[in-house]
């Protein structure tokens, strides 16, 4: 999320998932409600 630039407010925190051989939790990401999918202009 760091390097998501102006795509990070895109996304939320939906869950912190503790990972085999990973020493730290995970978190893991989710569309942000109200968020309006790419409308492509015709």
């Amino acid at each position: 999320m760091a390097r998501a630039g102006g795509e990070a407010s895109s996304w939320m925190v939906a869950d912190e998932l503790k990972l085999r051989g990973i020493g730290e939790p995970v978190l893991v990401y989710e569309p942000a409600s109200g968020v309006r999918e790419h409308q492509v202009s015709s």
